[in-house]
């Protein structure tokens, strides 16, 4: 059976036409979802930025009894093939089809938003508005987001034992590197992650999720023509053939390390068998950081990639696109009758983690959104979301002042693990929802850290029960300060950086050091040494000819200003009458000779005065002088 490896790529996946025909976002001919970000580009970066915007997923039951989930993408690439061959219409949720019917375009988008195409009884704008697929009946505003875990790649290595399989990853056209390739993958057993998250028993299956779209469904128990999370995938043998070999112009990539002293037809002896994996490296090495580049193509394969082994463990077949797809060694099997495509089935670039089904009552976590820069955020912090089908409880609670046990608005409580965080409401209130708690009997427990403005940080130890409420009461001790930047500053240059010390604001040392003062008319230290009249931070030859200068300026600014007084006595004597007069200096009421003689005595003080002065300063700096 020929099975169609997902390919819907990019932000909101609507469906995309080519003359008659649908094709996925990203592709060459995509033209609607500039029209859907046109009319809301608010939505940038969420989960309505989806394939699930405009296509179904769907659901089927084998002939053998299981029931099996397809992606909106897996089921419209099935639906439609690579070619575009197929009926793209059927793939089509309500939403989709209602955008269609009404004209394509931005004015089609505005024109359904009354409408309420998945008869969930909210309307296409009302959902948009609240980020739920107006195309699922099952995605209402009334719903909460599921349950959800964010682990870094550090984090699940220090809970989680690594595995390693050498396993061939056999491709139908070539994949990323342009071969088949044998490979040592080094990851986390995905059976053993889910069950450490607390997948529950209604879970039916995952759905991995790349930034770019891509998507794949795993069931979680085998129809034998399947990936399946849990059992041991069938032992493989080992395939060489010269002519395959990409060193002599082959298909097949033989470099890989693991490769080393294997002969054609050995059987592959992989410690604890083959599984479904969450890869973080490959041959020994960290997997690149994936990222889209310009052409909007999928470069690299981490932090975290999806890696099922072959259900039927065969030889690297040919490429479809060979030019002889048919001739030996290794026929392209279309049919998957000798072996599978598995590499096909590979995801890359992982970011999220679907648990299916959602939980009763829940939505879609929305783990692309501008936080996580649409989800590519979470690949270069090597993290990744698990949601959904998980068990898990809440932590809910107060935050109040020690002292007045008045509520705290605004405070910032934290996990130190798994991506939670909230802030408390007016009433010092605060809830975490859909908290993973775990495998039964063996519950996680989080550090909840509290921090509010002026207070002292606290913390406690909580563990999530399945299905239960945690109340964790807080009540913080005021402080002045808890860092520097809680500290006001006064603006002044002097007075030095506001400081933080002891939970008390205060300055800095000033910015002024040993024989300096600040000047904060200027904002600079000078030096503060008293006859350093040239500012160069000592005195010498050069202060005592400054001095000199000066002197000799104020004593030619005296004997001028005794000029000036002389003249104007000399204007004023004879006047008489006028008890105010300026130049009555003996208040008689007018001015003569005595007045005259008062203002040459105070003159010659002035001189006397003047004359000392310079004497003092003088003998000062020679005293202050450098030897």
């Amino acid at each position: 059976m020929e099975r169609l490896r997902t390919m819907c790529l990019g932000i909101a996946a609507f469906a995309l036409f080519s003359g008659t025909a649908f094709g996925a976002y990203h592709h060459m001919d995509e033209q609607d979802a500039p029209k859907f970000l046109k009319a809301y580009p608010d939505k940038a970066g969420t989960k309505l930025d989806d394939c699930a915007s405009c296509h179904k997923g769907n659901t089927y039951t084998t002939k053998s009894g299981a029931v099996v989930t397809e992606s909106a993408c897996q089921y419209c690439h099935k639906e439609y093939g690579y070619d575009g061959s197929g009926d793209i219409a059927k793939t089509l949720n309500p939403f989709g089809a209602d955008y269609n019917t009404a004209g394509r375009n931005v004015a089609a988008l505005e024109a359904i938003e009354g409408l309420d195409s998945d008869n969930d009884t909210y309307s296409n704008i009302t959902e948009i508005n609240a980020i739920r697929y107006p195309g699922d009946k099952l995605d209402t505003p009334a719903k909460v987001p599921a349950p959800h875990i964010i682990l870094s790649l550090d984090e699940l290595e220090s809970m989680f034992t690594p595995h390693e399989q050498f396993m061939l990853m056999n491709t139908s056209r070539g994949g990323e590197s342009g071969f088949d390739y044998y490979v040592t993958y080094t990851g986390f057993i995905m059976q053993e992650l889910l069950a450490g998250m607390g997948w529950t028993a209604a879970s039916s299956g995952i759905t991995v999720t790349a930034p770019d779209g891509y998507s794949y469904t795993y069931a979680r128990t085998s129809t034998g023509t399947n990936y399946p999370i849990e059992g041991t995938y069938p032992q493989a043998q080992y395939f060489y053939d010269a002519t395959a070999d990409e060193a002599n112009g082959g298909w097949v990539d033989y470099s890989a390390p693991g490769c080393a002293g294997r002969n054609n037809g050995d059987i592959i002896a992989v410690p604890g068998g083959l599984k479904l994996l969450l890869a973080h490296k490959a041959n020994g090495a960290y997997l690149d950081i994936a990222y889209q580049d310009d052409a909007n193509k999928l470069v690299g394969e981490g932090p975290f990639r999806a890696v099922p082994p072959q259900w039927r463990p065969g030889y690297p077949d040919r490429q479809a696109t060979s030019a002889t797809p048919g001739a030996e060694p290794w026929p392209y099997d279309k049919n998957e009758v000798y072996t599978d495509h598995n590499a096909g089935f590979s995801a890359r670039g992982v970011a999220a983690i679907r648990v299916d089904p959602l939980p009763e009552g829940t939505t879609e976590y929305d783990w692309r959104n501008s936080q996580t820069d649409a989800g590519w955020g979470l690949l270069n912090d090597q993290k990744i979301v698990i949601y959904g089908n998980l068990r898990n409880g809440n932590i809910k609670g107060t935050v109040v002042s020690r002292v007045l046990q008045k509520p705290i608005a605004n405070a910032l409580l934290k996990t130190d693990m798994g991506g939670y965080e909230t802030r408390t409401d007016t009433k010092g209130q605060f809830m975490l929802m859909g908290v993973v708690s775990g495998p039964e009997n063996d519950e996680k427990s989080y550090t909840l850290t509290v921090s509010a403005e002026n207070y002292r940080s606290q913390t406690e130890d909580v563990t999530v029960s399945h299905g239960d409420n945690q109340t964790v009461a807080f009540s913080l001790e005021y402080v002045e300060c808890l860092q520097d930047s809680d500290c006001p500053d006064d603006s002044l240059y002097c007075t030095g950086a506001p400081v933080c010390t002891d939970e008390v604001c205060g300055f800095a040392a000033g910015p002024c050091g040993a024989g300096e003062i600040c000047d904060e008319g200027s904002d600079e230290c000078i030096c503060d040494v008293e006859w350093d009249l040239d500012g160069d931070c000592d005195v010498d030859k050069y202060d005592s000819s400054i001095l000199k200068l000066r002197q000799k300026n104020e004593k030619t600014a005296l004997s001028n200003l005794h000029k000036a007084e002389k003249a104007a006595m000399k204007a004023a004597l004879g006047s008489s009458g006028d008890c105010d007069a300026e130049w009555d200096l003996d208040d008689d009421c007018d001015v003569d000779k005595d007045d005259s003689k008062l203002l040459k005595l105070r003159q010659k003080g002035e001189k006397t005065a003047d004359k000392e002065r310079h004497k003092a300063e003088k003998e000062a700096l020679k005293a202050a002088s450098v030897p």
